[in-house]
């Protein structure tokens, strides 16, 4: 009875599914409305589907970097549910849900049950929910970009079908794989491109096709074609504003030899340092193994001795000794920070190792993924959705290839590897904690609240929401320089402008200064308001200074001083604090 029971709950996977619904919902409540930030990058996912909700084309009334699905499918959340935060964050907790789910389902094709549970939760309290910078943007509930949250969706979800397909040969998960494909296209086109190239090595490698071309044809080529006609569709929508944006210098920026920022996340800024802690870190998991190798081969040698309690209590003894050092090594040798470190060498060995050509070709998906974390791979900041296909290959490296490759007998590499993902998962879920329980300062509007850390920075960012909520029209409109729209969603205060940011890649171009000082003279903006963003990440120190001056001078002729908090932007007084200096339109 008891293992019939077992096999039918279990094995299919529903005690798993239980126990990671219960996380999802505890991880949630814990974490609910402790979300975003009032300056960066919030304010985009969050205004930009209010705009289309309210009758805006996206690319034509507003710019948008990434493709139409994703503002789209929440502006539809604040058609049905209404403007208001909440509503974008349930959509982010049913993305988190069913990224979860594709997690396990596709893991259960490499892994067992547990191993496949293990790797489900740790996409939940690692990425999903994990907080380990100021920002609180690196989450997938309310993420700096829902794009990227849901093109790591369709691709596992392209993944899972293409791969059902390879088992079962049959037309409808080819295209279901197809039109998931075509759906990240229309999210991150760039990491649509990479699911599509690794989908077309997996057809050509696979010796089981009859007619590669024709699979090429319906799962790849097809949804490129579909996703190319809407892409062509709201291009000629746009009446030209796309193709004259500024969309070509954000997507240079965002490579690593145009951008501090981009060199620096994708470690070339110190090639040879982060090099060398990959190495490190590589060598560190080679210890481990060895370590597990020697403890498994002297348990082995016990069963030969007479099974005494002296001989008992040794192998116990030797248990708790190998458990003792690896705990050890992992607190003050190889610590938590670096344990994603040797990916990439870990996806190359993979796509290598693996007699398995799905593992394999995830692999390969998982190594163009991190393209842009090579040298400096780590779960805050992109890494929230760059690592997720990845834990995966990961955790079938050490479950699965390491025992069968080098002959580790099983249970002592499973159980060397679960002590280390406990020990350093618990790290990071204290980090996260520890972020969450600082944002204790609410910020109330009637399009939600959201829970700020409670420091001066926070304080007084809300008081500008504050502030403008109290003392300007219903109707007016502001603009805030260089980024911080998140005020305006708050506020209920229209932006009116094409463009919503105006940091330096932003304006990279005198073209694009032009427009905007255009708008702001036709649209006869009310108040401007300038913020002491941060700008050295972009190798800029002050909007106005040494960028933007073109429209900081607009400004200063049609523009009075009307407000203020705190010291000046952009002086030596604002220096590592909130500041912003509120300008009303002079009649």
């Amino acid at each position: 009875m008891i293992r019939a029971f077992w096999a039918r709950h279990y094995e299919r996977g529903r005690c798993s599914f239980i126990f990671l619904a219960i996380m999802l919902l505890v991880l949630a409540k814990f974490t609910w409305l402790k979300y975003g930030d009032l300056i960066i990058d919030t304010g985009r996912e969050l205004y930009v589907p209010a705009k289309l909700a309210g009758g805006a084309l996206l690319y034509k009334d507003i710019f948008y970097l990434y493709g139409p699905f994703s503002p789209y499918f929440n502006a539809l959340l604040f058609k049905i549910f209404g403007v208001h935060i909440s509503s974008l964050l349930v959509g982010g907790i049913i993305t988190a849900a069913l990224t979860t789910l594709a997690i396990y389902r596709l893991s259960r094709q490499f892994l067992k049950v547990a191993a496949s549970t293990i790797t489900a939760l740790t996409f939940l309290v690692l990425l999903a929910f994990g907080h380990y910078t100021y920002l609180g943007n690196y989450n997938f509930i309310l993420p700096y970009s829902y794009p990227a949250t849901h093109a790591i969706l369709f691709a596992l979800a392209s993944f899972f079908f293409f791969f059902r397909f390879l088992r079962d040969q049959q037309r409808k998960p080819l295209i279901l794989a197809g039109a998931s494909l075509c759906l990240c296209l229309l999210t991150r086109i760039e990491i649509g491109i990479m699911l599509g190239a690794a989908l077309s090595g997996a057809i050509l490698l696979n010796t089981s096709s009859r007619s590669r071309a024709a699979l090429l044809v319906q799962c790849v080529f097809l949804p490129l074609a579909v996703a190319g006609a809407v892409y062509a569709g709201f291009a000629i929508a746009s009446a030209g504003k796309l193709n004259d944006s500024n969309i070509w210098d954000l997507l240079k920026s965002n490579t690593a030899t145009s951008s501090p920022f981009a060199a620096w996340l994708a470690g070339t800024d110190a090639p040879l340092a982060n090099l060398r802690l990959m190495m490190n870190a590589a060598f560190f998991y080679c210890f481990l193994i060895a370590w597990a190798s020697a403890g498994a081969w002297g348990l082995r040698k016990i069963p030969t001795l007479a099974l005494t309690p002296l001989a008992r209590a040794g192998g116990c003894a030797m248990i708790m000794l190998l458990a003792a050092g690896i705990f050890f090594f992992l607190e003050h040798v190889f610590t938590f920070e670096h344990q994603y470190r040797p990916l990439p060498i870990i996806y190359l060995l993979t796509i290598f190792l693996a007699r398995d050509l799905k593992l394999a070709v995830l692999s390969f998906f998982s190594l163009l993924l991190a393209s842009r974390m090579l040298l400096d791979m780590h779960p805050w900041h992109y890494g929230f959705y760059i690592l997720v296909p990845g834990l995966i290959v990961y955790h079938a490296f050490f479950f699965r290839i390491i025992p069968d490759r080098i002959k580790v007998p099983k249970p002592a590499m499973h159980g060397a590897f679960f002590l280390m993902l406990s020990i350093f998962l618990t790290h990071y879920l204290l980090v996260s904690r520890s972020y969450y329980a600082g944002r204790t300062l609410p910020v109330i509007s009637d399009r939600g609240t959201l829970n700020m850390i409670d420091s001066e920075i926070g304080r007084s960012s809300r008081l500008l929401v504050t502030f403008l909520k109290e003392n300007t029209a219903d109707k007016a409109t502001v603009v805030v320089l260089p980024e911080g729209l998140t005020i305006n969603f708050l506020t209920g205060r229209d932006n009116p402008l094409y463009y919503y940011s105006y940091l330096p890649q932003d304006l990279a171009r005198d073209s694009i200064n032009d427009a905007v000082i255009r708008e702001l003279k036709e649209k006869k903006v009310d108040y401007i308001v300038l913020v002491n963003r941060p700008l050295e990440e972009y190798g800029k120190h002050a909007f106005g200074q040494d960028y933007a001056q073109k429209i900081w001078g607009y400004v200063s002729d049609h523009y009075a001083p009307y407000a203020g908090i705190g010291p000046m932007p952009y002086t030596s007084e604002a220096r590592g604090q909130f500041s912003a200096r509120i300008y009303q339109r002079k009649e």
